[in-house]
């Protein structure tokens, strides 16, 4: 990577819009990003390891406030990797609880497409459509 890019130039690089860069910058994940004499913001390979680094964790489910959290560890000199994988596990539960939560939705759509298609005369029924209004959930 060359020495500073342009705002457009490290977000076209990072495949992330100019925004999310921002936003970053605003929120404190990154750092005030410097300016040029055209007072046109500019980045360093720091800046684009650091962007980098969230946008991978973020495609892992991570929260800003983790990545802030994971940040801090590294910046008081601690390896965080305990804490990422602590924190990867609970999004591995939570994932789980809501993939668990998906099936049963899914289970009961079928019951419910079902238990329409085979009382079509209620859906005439109603004010829209007797078929949910006369569910009974």
């Amino acid at each position: 990577m060359q020495n500073s890019l342009l705002i457009k130039e490290l977000a076209t690089k990072l495949k992330i819009s100019t925004k999310t860069i921002r936003f970053y910058e605003v929120e404190g994940l990154i750092p005030k990003a410097k300016r040029n004499n055209n007072n046109y913001r500019f980045y360093d390979n720091e800046d684009y390891k650091r962007l980098s680094f969230i946008k991978k964790a973020r495609a892992l489910g991570m929260s800003l406030e983790e990545i802030k959290q994971i940040f801090a560890f590294r910046e008081k000199g601690t390896m965080p990797c305990c804490q990422v994988i602590s924190m990867l596990g609970k999004h591995q539960i939570e994932t789980k609880k809501k993939i668990e939560e998906l099936v049963e939705f899914e289970n009961r759509l079928a019951k419910t497409i079902n238990l329409f298609k085979n009382n079509m005369e209620i859906g005439k029924n109603g004010e829209v459509c007797g078929l949910i209004e006369n569910l009974f959930y």
